[in-house]
């Protein structure tokens, strides 16, 4: 059983991204902007 977790990083009010692996501060330098907030969701 893998359980897979998916972070949703809001970079705006309009913007966000999902991922698997990256974590906050390499998704901030890649888009060059600040996460307002992040989720964490495990599918098992």
């Amino acid at each position: 059983m893998t359980v897979q977790t998916t972070y949703t990083v809001r970079l705006s009010p309009r913007l966000a991204v999902q991922t698997t692996s990256a974590t906050v501060a390499e998704i901030e330098s890649a888009h060059g902007a600040t996460v307002t907030a992040v989720t964490e969701r495990g599918d098992q």
